[in-house]
């Protein structure tokens, strides 16, 4: 009763936050929605003796969750974004896996469902043909009417996160492969409270019941790695509707394991990914996305103060979805508590962040203090109204460039990151251009060091020719 009554809180605050503001650009960023298992998956049975038919994708269920999610924001933002789709309105990204890029086409869906797509003039139904023969099968082209597509859906662009690859490098390959110091620095992560506390009380509870019905040692349940796949392999089984056969024929209580299993993923996205005294993904990850944010919310203001009310695409778009990962919302809420003094949450399938851009109702805007900031994460407001001048000055007191992020994964002075410039963003090039650089001065320093060696020869020459004449 206590839950409901404090939703019905959040919502009335809601209302009268959004009956005395206008929106002026909403940053979404969520997770992908229920996955299969990624790791621990051979001949279709992970570890729990549970069958999957492609580890690592979005299931039947996480489609559902993001359509909800959809029609939940299409309520709230509705009167925002419109009713229909416009590329001019909506910039869509996602990191290059299945689970993410399905589940933000699965929220479009919510957020204009069918219905709302395009429909032909007559003549352009006429038209609406490939250059093939005409030949559709059982299909009959009638049933379209005038609808684009059937029941006139709507379909959608989404970018991938692979343009600048090293600035999304934790979005699409291994964090080990693109910066190796975060091995170690993740490593130190695990042997920090609460982390090092949580492990031992795994093996404690459910020990002996692991170990009959999957075989799980003492070793394993002290290894964090271990625990972590199965943990991970427990919540995507639950929300898959799994039954757990092995583990209730061994008494395992499945409720009191699911609420251990959410506080190792708590533990694991907050303090072991997102932890440590530096906090160096949070600075990572929100780093990249930083100069985006602020390009668009800055165009924003600029055309509101100049009078300007339109939309244009990426260069200034109502709202951007940005599809990503668990670990990719901790960093943004860690970065926000340090900076802001928000709240941090864990971050489940399909969690939801949302950063709003608005300006008080009735005020005619002449500078960026005019505009406020708000943030709500999962329905809890993380804050609220905070002028876009200091918003921004808060979160630039630990804002990483991209310079320093290389320099500290290569281990390059971070001089030499910025003698090569920008172009170490693009990899292969950026590694060739280093090389050619030390290359140079490695032929460099070697012709000076000949030079050097001829002159102490010439000299040891003369010496000998005077001491003979002497003599």
């Amino acid at each position: 009763m206590k839950g409901y009554v404090f939703a019905f809180i959040i919502y009335l605050l809601d209302l009268v936050y959004t009956q005395t503001q206008n929106y002026r650009f909403v940053f979404s960023i969520f997770r992908h929605g229920a996955r299969a298992p990624q790791n621990k998956v051979k001949n279709g049975v992970d570890m729990l003796g549970e069958q999957w038919i492609s580890p690592g994708e979005l299931t039947d269920v996480g489609m559902r969750m993001h359509f909800l999610l959809g029609i939940r924001n299409r309520a709230k933002y509705g009167s925002f974004i419109g009713n229909s789709y416009d590329p001019n309105l909506i910039y869509v990204r996602s990191s290059d896996y299945n689970r993410t890029m399905m589940s933000v086409q699965s929220q479009l869906q919510g957020w204009f469902p069918p219905g709302t797509g395009p429909s032909l003039t007559a003549n352009q139904q006429t038209l609406g043909y490939p250059f093939l023969g005409r030949n559709f099968g059982t299909f009959d082209i009638n049933t379209l009417g005038s609808a684009s597509l059937p029941n006139q859906m709507q379909v959608f662009p989404v970018h991938l996160m692979v343009e600048l690859e090293f600035k999304y490098f934790f979005f699409y390959t291994s964090l080990f492969q693109q910066c190796p110091p975060l091995q170690n620095y993740f490593g130190q992560n695990t042997q920090a409270d609460p982390i090092k506390s949580f492990i031992p009380t795994v093996a404690t509870k459910y020990g002996s019941q692991l170990q009959a019905a999957i075989g799980s040692s003492s070793t394993d349940l002290a290894d964090y790695h271990y625990l972590f796949n199965l943990f991970d392999t427990f919540i995507g089984g639950l929300y898959a509707g799994k039954t757990f056969s092995k583990l209730t024929a061994q008494g395992l209580d499945i409720n009191a394991f699911n609420q251990t299993a959410f506080e190792f993923a708590h533990n694991d996205i907050l303090n072991f990914y997102n932890g440590g005294s530096d906090y160096l993904l949070p600075k990572f990850t929100t780093s990249a996305f930083l100069d985006e944010l602020f390009y668009w919310m800055e165009n924003r203001m600029n055309y509101d103060i100049a009078g300007n009310s339109g939309y244009y695409g990426y260069i200034s778009p109502k709202i951007v979805l940005f599809s990503t990962h668990d670990v990719t919302l901790g960093s943004l809420l860690v970065f926000f508590k340090n900076t802001l003094g928000t709240q941090t949450y864990y971050t489940p399938f399909t969690s939801a962040m949302f950063i709003e851009l608005t300006l008080p109702s009735g005020v005619t805007p002449k500078a960026f203090s005019d505009f406020n900031i708000s943030i709500n994460f999962n329905d809890n407001i993380l804050l609220t109204n905070l002028p876009y001048d200091q918003f921004k000055s808060k979160l630039m007191t630990q804002y990483m460039s991209l310079d320093q992020i290389y320099a500290y994964c290569t281990g390059l002075p971070l001089f030499l990151v910025d003698l090569v410039g920008p172009s170490w963003k693009r990899g292969t090039i950026g590694m060739t251009v280093i090389a050619g650089v030390f290359f140079i001065a490695f032929i460099t320093v070697l012709i000076i060091c000949c030079c050097c060696y001829e002159r102490k020869g010439e000299h040891n020459q003369v010496a000998a020719t005077t001491e003979n004449n002497k003599a």
